[in-house]
C-alpha cells in the first residue's frame, strides 16, 4: 500500500523529525511504500505573519527593555520560521534528506490533491505531534485530510495530539474538522485528553496510543549515531531545557555537584542572541546524549520519551504554558508521575529509583496496541 504522512511542517526540532522518522520507520516494516507529504506556501499568511510579529515585539521588549541579553531576535519574515526558536537547522536539514523520504515540494491544497491524483496514494496518515494545535498549523483543516475533496482514500490519524487539554481549535474551523474527521477509518490520540476533545467536539471516537518514537527500539537509535561516528558527549547529565529560566542554573550546578556529574547541554540557551550563527547539534548527536547520560533534566516531551526508551532516570520541570497534558498523559501510563516536577518546587523534589523492568512490560503491551491499531487501520 502506497501510504502519504502528514504531519507538522518547518518544526526544525528533534522532536517532531523523530517522530516523522518513526512513523515512517515502522509503516516501511508493515510492507508499505510511505511519503511525507513536503508542504509549502508560496507567501506568509496573514495568521503566520501575526504570531511572527508578536513574537517579534516579545522579544523586541524583554531584549532592550528587561535587557534579557539572551533574547535571540528574529526577522518575522524569515523562512519557516519557529515561533518558539529557530537555530541554525543545516544539520537537521542533513537528517531530513538522509532518513525521511518527502514528496516535491506542495504549495497549496490543490498541489496536494494533484499529487495525490497522480501519485494514486491509497490511505493517509496524520500525525504524531501537536499536528492538530490550530496555532501550529498553518492550515489545520489540512491536518484532517481536506486537500483529499471526496477522494475515497483511507484516512487514518496516528497519536494526533492537539497539545493542551481542552480544545482550541476556532468554533468556525472546528466545524469543517469536525466534518472532516467523521470521514477517518480511524483516529488515535497521544494524550488521553485528545479522547475527550474527540468525543466532545468532533463526534467522532478515539484510542490513545504511543508516541510513534517510542515504537521504535534504542538499538534503532544507537544504530543512527553510530552511522555517522557520532562523537561521545561531553558530560553525563543531560540538560535538555526548552524554556529557559535563571533558577534552573543554580539548580542545575547543584544537582551535579551533589550528584558528581557532568553537565552538557543541547538547545536555545546556548545561542548567542547577537551572533545568529549558532549551530543546532545534530539529531545524531542528541540521540547519543541519552545514551552516554546517567541522569536527564528536561522540560521537554520527547525527552522525557527518549530518558524511556534509552531506560535513563530523569526529571521533567513541567510548563502549562506549553501544555501539560502531554506529560500527564505519558507519565501516568508508566508510572512515572513523580519525574514530573513544578518550578516552584526544584529544590524540595526528592527523587526515587526507577524499575525498568515493569516500564519495559507496560513500553511492550503499548506497542502491540499500536501496531494492532495500524494493522486494523489500513
Amino acid at each position: 500500500m502506497k501510504i502519504g504522512i502528514v504531519t507538522l511542517i518547518g518544526e526544525y526540532n528533534y522532536g517532531n523529525l523523530l517522530q516523522s522518522y518513526a512513523l515512517q520507520t515502522v509503516l516501511e516494516r508493515m510492507g508499505h511504500k510511505v511519503i511525507t507529504l513536503n508542504r509549502r506556501t508560496e507567501s506568509v499568511s496573514f495568521k503566520l505573519l501575526f504570531i511572527r510579529l508578536a513574537s517579534l515585539i516579545n522579544s523586541l521588549f524583554k531584549r532592550y527593555i528587561l535587557r534579557n541579553k539572551k533574547i535571540l531576535i528574529v526577522s518575522p519574515l524569515a523562512e519557516d520560521y519557529n515561533p518558539h526558536w529557530r537555530p541554525n537547522k543545516n544539520e537537521m536539514i542533513k537528517f531530513v534528506n538522509r532518513c525521511i523520504k518527502r514528496s516535491k515540494p506542495l504549495r497549496s491544497s490543490t498541489e496536494m490533491y494533484q499529487y495525490h491524483k497522480k501519485e494514486q496514494i491509497d490511505a493517509y496518515v496524520v500525525g504524531s505531534d501537536q499536528v492538530w494545535r490550530d496555532d501550529y498549523c498553518l492550515s489545520i483543516e489540512e491536518n484532517f485530510f481536506s486537500f483529499l475533496r471526496e477522494e475515497k482514500a483511507k484516512r487514518i490519524a496516528y497519536a494526533a495530539s492537539f497539545g493542551v487539554e481542552k480544545n482550541a481549535i476556532s468554533k468556525e474551523k472546528l466545524s469543517i474538522c469536525a466534518e472532516l474527521a467523521k470521514k477517518f477509518d480511524a483516529i488515535s490520540v497521544r494524550e488521553k485528553s485528545g479522547i475527550d476533545i474527540c468525543n466532545k467536539e468532533l463526534g467522532v471516537e478515539a484510542t490513545h496510543v504511543l508516541d510513534p518514537t517510542m515504537l521504535l527500539d534504542k538499538e534503532d537509535y544507537i544504530q543512527l549515531f553510530k552511522a555517522t561516528n557520532t562523537p561521545k558527549s561531553e558530560g553525563d547529565l543531560l540538560i535538555y531545557i526548552l524554556d529557559k529560566e535563571e533558577q534552573f542554573t543554580d539548580y542545575i550546578e547543584k544537582f551535579a555537584k551533589e550528584n558528581t556529574l557532568q553537565p552538557f547541554y543541547f538547545h536555545q540557551h546556548k545561542i548567542d542572541a547577537i551572533n545568529y550563527s549558532h549551530k543546532l547539534s545534530s539529531i545524531e548527536k542528541w540521540l547519543r546524549g541519552f545514551y552516554d547520560a546517567k541522569f536527564i533534566i528536561t522540560d521537554s516531551f520527547h525527552a522525557c520519551v527518549f530518558s524511556i526508551i534509552f531506560q535513563k532516570p530523569f526529571i521533567c520541570i513541567g510548563n502549562k504554558d506549553r501544555g501539560m497534558s502531554r506529560f500527564d498523559s505519558l507519565l501516568s501510563m508508566f508510572g512515572l508521575t513523580d519525574r514530573l516536577i513544578d518550578i516552584s518546587n526544584l529544590n524540595n523534589h526528592k527523587i526515587s529509583d526507577i524499575g525498568w523492568e515493569k516500564i519495559y512490560k507496560i513500553l511492550s503491551i503499548k506497542r502491540c496496541e499500536a501496531h494492532t491499531f495500524l494493522e486494523k487501520s489500513l
